[in-house]
């Protein structure tokens, strides 16, 4: 079916291609009424068509109205890029045909993915009451690699090579969009951002549970979406800043027990789940390694032994969600009782919960020289 035969309702046009005047000498007894004339006449011509863009890293601003190629800015964005194209015409349209990436769509304002690198066309035909009118811009969609840390679903996305989490290797609900990255160790380093030891305890079978390269940081706002400014060990067990999931992997101070009930060092981003509080807290010895920015080494009277990595609580919401830990002040007698390597006045950090009597260490605990511990 040729363009005028798709559009004869919307543009008058006749069934054989030809025009509403040779359709009407054809069938002399079958004049229009006035009123269509009129109508028709009070239509704007539909003499040109464009379009934008919307979705881009970068271009896809409104053309000048002219439908001319080369109007519109180029639209650049990352694999995989999603975008809205929109029509922008002088009259009504009632028929669209969108030609792009392998695919025909007769929507308005079609919606569409681009999941592999290179450059595309647009081809725009419309129709309506005032015509018919068409747009064809080529190379107007950029669609280049992917930068480390930004979302992915196949490794030719990545400019790193590797998508890691991708469709055929799922991840935790935290990576399950997939992230570009690289596989890396002490020696062989990044070629971009960061190496980080992503299973620090050991174990584990997903896809992230390794050495891989991450965006190097300093605040979240300069980290990929989805992703969040972490403290996290390099190869060499030194903690960095990196860009990571915001949920995956406890900081220090956050409960790291699995849903059984069992410390699980895998769940932290020190590798080593201290069996404090109900449900157990990250944490590293730090007699001989430096804490992480946010937490103090701190040594306990007797009991844990030894120097601890403990979260200070410039927020107290590290030690909600546990009822035998609490934002605690340096000092105290017992074995729980603690001091800490830096001076800080008026700070406290998430140690275990001081208690002077019953009915203070929630349902499951009591208060055991001074202390919330599991009831006898």
């Amino acid at each position: 079916m040729g363009l005028c035969a798709a559009l004869a309702l919307a543009s008058g046009c006749g069934d054989d291609g030809g025009s509403p005047a040779t359709d009407a000498a054809a069938n002399h007894d079958a004049q229009p009424g006035p009123d269509a004339l009129v109508n028709r006449d009070a239509v704007p011509s539909l003499g040109w068509v464009d379009f934008t863009i919307t979705g881009c890293a970068s271009g896809g601003s409104s053309g000048d109205g002219t439908g001319d190629a080369g109007v519109l800015d180029p639209c650049v964005g990352p694999a995989p890029l999603t975008l809205q194209l929109t029509a922008v015409a002088p009259s009504p349209i009632d028929v669209y045909r969108w030609s792009f990436d392998g695919v025909e769509v007769m929507e308005a304002t079609p919606v569409h993915t681009f999941a592999t690198p290179g450059s595309f066309d647009v081809v725009l035909t419309v129709g309506g009451p005032g015509g018919t009118a068409m747009a064809s811009k080529p190379a107007i969609i950029m669609v280049v690699q992917a930068p480390l840390g930004n979302h992915c679903s196949a490794d030719e996305q990545c400019a790193s090579g590797d998508c890691i989490c991708d469709s055929l290797h799922p991840c935790t609900p935290g990576l399950a969009a997939g992230m570009c990255s690289q596989v890396c160790d002490s020696t062989t380093p990044c070629a971009d951002g960061v190496c980080v030891d992503l299973a620090p305890g050991g174990g584990g079978s997903e896809d992230w549970q390794q050495k891989l390269c991450v965006p190097s940081c300093t605040d979240s706002s300069e980290c990929p979406s989805g992703l969040a400014c972490r403290q996290l060990l390099d190869a060499s067990g030194s903690w960095v800043s990196g860009c990571f999931a915001a949920d995956v992997l406890g900081d220090i101070g956050a409960s790291c027990e699995d849903p059984g009930g069992v410390p699980d060092a895998t769940r932290c981003t020190s590798g080593v789940c201290l069996g404090e509080g109900a449900r157990g807290v990250c944490s590293q010895p730090c007699s001989a390694n430096t804490c992480p920015s946010g937490s103090a080494c701190a040594a306990f009277n007797a009991q844990p032994t030894g120097s601890w990595c403990m979260a200070r609580c410039d927020s107290p919401s590290i030690c909600d969600s546990d009822p035998w830990l609490a934002c605690e002040s340096p000092g105290g007698s017992g074995n729980k009782g603690f001091s800490v390597d830096e001076s800080m006045p008026d700070a406290t950090y998430c140690a275990p919960k001081t208690c002077t009597g019953p009915n203070q260490c929630g349902p499951s605990g009591a208060c055991m020289s001074g202390f919330c511990a599991p009831a006898p």
